[in-house]
């Protein structure tokens, strides 16, 4: 009976914030466009918070119910996305791998020609986004020293490595979508690590909130504080990711670790779920060291020789 009125509250609560949320949103056309910018960043914490509370109330809500929020979230970032884009446009300027054209290859290639090397200093892309964009064949990073608080977009990228800095703290989600053959090694996240589309790929990432959609055929090291969701994905290995656990000054931090609890919402069953499974120890220490002794040279070379390689090669 708690659990009937907790799930009941919880809906009357967030289909009245989810409601005023969209009300803003109908409204932003009629703002100057100077405010925008503060609205639109107010309207996102609003809905990470609306996620956060989904995420930390699963204990309560049916799967079912689960899916109906989860889907009602969605919508709502992609609305924000639209209006974001429709009244706030830019030159976009985002990380790209730009090969010259030439009328016919040079007689030889080395590594480095091969693999495009996409470190800037200039990290920030529309003020609060590090966008990776349609790109192969890189390597890809941004600077440490950043001290605005972004979120990163990974789309349409197929084999590459992506290292974000070990230690940043101002990274408050990752967005993922059509990754293939690709090493993300994400380091420390606030907030959300949102996938959609991404296969015969390895990720590393400590964060507060996991959700993977569509997926197939990942290798997973998490430290994630509240359970992990994943749907209509299959072939998914979970190992622990314990560096993402340490302070700044490398001290264990006594925090949860639900790596361990995925939540698969197409099986709702009682039995163990079919599509994702646990590393074994040794298969997660091994595929963490190989992940961690990947420096540049490394990586690039993985990439030469194509990062689906790598990935079987820790199967």
């Amino acid at each position: 009976m708690e659990s009937t009125s907790a799930s009941a509250k919880f809906y009357a609560e967030f289909q009245g914030e989810k409601d005023d949320i969209q009300d803003q949103l109908s409204r932003s056309n009629k703002l100057e466009k100077a405010q925008l910018e503060t609205h639109f960043e107010s309207l996102l914490i609003r809905i990470n918070a609306l996620e956060r509370r989904l995420t930390e109330s699963t204990g309560f809500i049916p799967p079912y119910d689960q899916r109906q929020f989860a889907s009602a979230l969605r919508t709502l970032k992609d609305n924000l996305t639209e209006a974001r884009s429709n009244l706030t446009p830019r030159s976009k300027f985002s990380f790209k791998s730009r090969q010259k054209k030439t009328t016919k290859p040079p007689p030889t290639k080395s590594i480095e020609d091969n693999v495009t090397e996409t470190k800037t200093e200039s990290s920030i892309v529309d003020k609060n986004t590090v966008k990776f964009e349609d790109v192969q064949n890189s390597y890809l990073t941004f600077p440490n020293n950043n001290e605005t608080v972004v979120d990163v977009s990974i789309t349409n990228v197929k084999n590459c490595i992506i290292v974000l800095p070990e230690h940043l703290e101002s990274v408050t989600a990752i967005h993922i979508k059509n990754v293939d053959q690709c090493v993300i090694r994400a380091g420390r996240v606030s907030g959300s690590i949102l996938i959609y589309g991404c296969k015969r790929s390895i990720i590393v990432a400590a964060c507060h909130q996991f959700r993977m959609h569509d997926s197939v055929a990942v290798k997973l090291l998490l430290a994630v504080s509240s359970r992990p969701i994943m749907e209509d994905s299959q072939e998914i290995a979970i190992g622990p990711y314990s560096p993402g656990e340490r302070n700044s000054n490398g001290e264990a931090l006594n925090t949860t670790n639900y790596y361990d609890c995925m939540e698969d919402f197409n099986w709702l069953k009682q039995q163990e779920s079919p599509n994702w499974g646990l590393m074994d120890t040794d298969s997660s220490d091994k595929l963490y060291q190989s992940i961690v002794d990947l420096d540049e040279h490394k990586a690039k070379q993985a990439i030469a020789d194509s990062c689906a390689d790598l990935y079987e090669q820790l199967s």
